[in-house]
C-alpha cells in the first residue's frame, strides 16, 4: 500500500465485501470514540464511512471493545458494550472491529452466508477469541471447511516487543527473540487457531501490512494516546 486512501477492499469474495479503512491523504479517519478526537467528529467519520461504502448508517455495527472474548449474534446496528466479536447473517448489516495494532479477523461462509468480526490483541490472542468466534458462526450453521477468513493489518512480529510475562499465555513457539528483547507473532497465534477450527488453509488471507510501520493505518504503539483506530469491516453485498 503505497498511498493512504479511504480504504481497502479484498477482491473476489463471493457476494461479500471485506476490508479496512485507510488514513485519508494527508489527515485521518480515526473511527474510535475512546480516543482524543472528539465524539462529534468521530460519528461524522463513521457517517462518512456508511456513505463511502454505500450502507445506511444506521446498518452499521460497532463494539466497546474491551479485550474480552465475549461475541454477539446480532441482527441490527448500533454500538454494543463489552463485546470483541460479532456474527450475523443478517443482509445490510456492516460488522466492524475497530483496531490500532491488534488484529481485526473477518470471515464467512458463502454459502450459509454466515460472517464473523473479531478482536485480537494479545489478550484477545490468549483467551482465543477466533476460535471461539468462528465455532459460534459454525453453531449456526456454517461450514468449517467453506469459511474463508481475513486477518487484516496489525503489529508485526517484527515490531511487537513484548515482556517475559506473556510466557505464561502461549506457546515458545509464537515468541523471536532479537538483541535480547522478546517479540510475539500473533499472526502465527491466531492462523493456528483458526487451523485448528477445521479451516482450510488456502482460504486463509493474510495481510502483511504492519501498523507499526505503515503511514496509512493508525498504530498506538508508535502514536500512544494521539493513535485513531480504523475500522475492519465486512457485510454482505
Amino acid at each position: 500500500m503505497k498511498q493512504p486512501f479511504f480504504y481497502y477492499t479484498y477482491p473476489n469474495t463471493l457476494g461479500f465485501k471485506v476490508g479496512f479503512t485507510t488514513r485519508f491523504k494527508g489527515g485521518g479517519f480515526n473511527l474510535g470514540l475512546n480516543t482524543q478526537q472528539s465524539t462529534q467528529e468521530v460519528l461524522e467519520n463513521r457517517e462518512f464511512l456508511a456513505k463511502i461504502l454505500k450502507q445506511p448508517y444506521q446498518n452499521l455495527v460497532f463494539a466497546k471493545q474491551e479485550h474480552t472474548d465475549n461475541i454477539l449474534e446480532v441482527e441490527k446496528g448500533g454500538e454494543y458494550p463489552a463485546v470483541d466479536g460479532f456474527i450475523t447473517q443478517k443482509q445490510g448489516i456492516v460488522l466492524n472491529i475497530l483496531t490500532a495494532d491488534c488484529l481485526g479477523i473477518l470471515a464467512y461462509d458463502p454459502d450459509t452466508k454466515i460472517m464473523g468480526a473479531f478482536h485480537a490483541g494479545w489478550k484477545g490472542s490468549a483467551k482465543k477469541i477466533v476460535q471461539k468466534g468462528l465455532k459460534s458462526m459454525i453453531d449456526i450453521g456454517a461450514k468449517a471447511e467453506n469459511i474463508k477468513v481475513f486477518i487484516n493489518p496489525g503489529i508485526c512480529k517484527n515490531c511487537y516487543e513484548v515482556k517475559e510475562d506473556l510466557k505464561d499465555f502461549f506457546k515458545a513457539e509464537i515468541f523471536s527473540y532479537q538483541n535480547n528483547k522478546m517479540y510475539l507473532d500473533l499472526i502465527k497465534e491466531n492462523t493456528q487457531q483458526i487451523l485448528e477450527c477445521g479451516v482450510l488453509k488456502n482460504h486463509i488471507t493474510t495481510h502483511l501490512e504492519c501498523t507499526y510501520t505503515s503511514n496509512a493505518l493508525y498504530s498506538f504503539r508508535k502514536e500512544k494516546e494521539k493513535a485513531g483506530h480504523f475500522s475492519n469491516f465486512i457485510f454482505m453485498e
